[in-house]
C-alpha cells in the first residue's frame, strides 16, 4: 500500500523518560525502528523543562538507529515545547507526538511552529478523540497515529480485563489511517512490564489486525515488537516471489493464477506490495534489508 504522506517505521517505538540520563544514554544502543523521548507522563512536573533540555542535547550530540521522536506535554507547555524544538533545528528529530489529541486546532498551533521537515503524529486517548479522528488526519501536516488505551478505557468505562473490549476501538482507528492514506497506526503499551508472553501475544493479534507496530515501555518489550512488525527475510522472499509471479501471469493474459493451492490475484498482490512496504525495500533485490528505510 502507498501512503500520500511520508510515514513512521514499523515495529518497536520506545519510550524513554527524557530526564533520565542513563536511559538516555541506554537508548542510543537500541536496534529499534522508533525512540520517543517522552516529556509527558513518565516526567514529573517540575522536570519538563530540564527533561526537554536533555533531549535536546541528546539529539545534537548523539547517533542512534531508529528514528527519534517526541512526546509532548498537552495544552499551552506543548506550544513552548515546540518553540525550543524549532529554535534548536535538531536535525536527527523526525517528529513530534501530540497527546490527548481531540481538536484540530491543537494540531494548527504546533505545525505553525514545527519546521515543515518534521512529522507530527496525534494519539488518540478519549472518545472525543475517537470521534475527531477523520478531522485529525485530514490535517496536512499530520502523518501518523497512535492509540493510547490506558486513558481511552478509563473514558469510555471498559474493563480492560476483558481482552476483546477495544477491539472495536482498535477497528476504527485501523480503519480511519487507511481512509486517510497514512500509514498504520501504532499499537498501545502495555503495563505489564514482566509479562513478556502475554506481550508477545497481544503484539500478533495488533499486528494480525493492522497495526504498524507497538509502543513498549522497556527493552524486553522493544525485542519482540520488532520481530512481529518487522517482516523476516522469508516473508519479503514470499512477497516478491508472489509479485513475479502475477507479473507472469498478465504477460500470459491472465489476471488469476493458483499457486500451491492458493488463489493469486490483484488483491494478493497489493497485500505482498503492503509487506515490503513495512522495510521501504524494493519488489526487486537482494536480502539485505535490515535497517532498510529506517532513520
Amino acid at each position: 500500500m502507498s501512503y500520500n504522506r511520508p510515514h513512521i517505521q514499523f515495529g518497536a517505538h520506545l519510550y524513554v523518560p527524557a530526564d533520565q540520563p542513563r536511559l538516555l544514554e541506554s537508548a542510543r544502543r537500541r536496534d529499534v525502528s522508533a525512540v520517543i523521548f517522552d516529556l509527558e507522563d513518565s516526567v514529573a512536573p517540575d522536570r519538563k523543562d530540564l527533561a526537554l533540555t536533555a533531549v535536546l542535547e541528546e539529539l545534537l550530540g548523539s547517533s542512534h538507529r531508529g528514528q527519534l521522536w517526541i512526546r509532548l506535554n498537552s495544552g499551552a507547555r506543548a506550544l513552548a515545547e515546540v518553540t525550543r524544538i524549532a529554535a534548536a533545528q535538531p536535525a536527527e528529530l523526525r517528529g513530534v507526538w501530540v497527546p490527548k489529541a481531540e481538536r484540530s486546532q491543537q494540531v494548527d498551533l504546533i505545525a505553525d511552529v514545527l519546521p515543515q521537515t518534521m512529522l507530527i503524529g496525534v494519539i488518540v486517548e478519549s472518545a472525543t478523540g475517537l470521534f475527531a479522528l477523520p478531522r485529525l488526519l485530514a490535517h496536512p501536516r499530520v502523518n501518523a497515529v497512535q492509540l493510547g488505551e490506558v486513558d481511552l478505557s478509563a473514558d469510555l468505562g471498559i474493563d480492560t480485563t476483558d481482552a476483546a473490549a477495544m477491539d472495536p476501538y482498535r477497528a476504527l482507528v485501523v480503519a480511519s489511517a487507511a481512509a486517510a492514506r497514512v500509514a498504520p497506526p501504532i499499537g498501545p503499551v502495555s503495563d505489564r512490564l514482566d509479562d513478556m508472553s502475554e506481550f508477545a501475544r497481544t503484539s500478533k493479534q495488533l499486528a494480525a489486525r493492522g497495526f504498524a507496530g507497538r509502543g513498549c515501555l522497556n527493552p524486553a518489550q522493544a525485542d519482540i515488537a520488532e520481530r512481529t512488525f518487522r517482516p523476516s527475510l522469508q516473508e519479503v522472499t514470499a512477497a516478491r516471489q508472489l509479485i513475479q509471479e502475477y507479473q507472469r501471469a498478465l504477460v500470459q493474459g491472465t489476471g488469476v493464477l493458483r499457486t500451491d493451492g492458493v488463489m493469486i490475484d490483484e488483491a494478493s498482490v497489493r497485500q505482498a506490495k503492503a509487506t515490503l512496504a513495512k522495510l521501504g525495500v524494493p519488489e526487486e533485490g537482494g536480502p539485505d534489508f535490515g535497517t532498510s528505510g529506517r532513520g
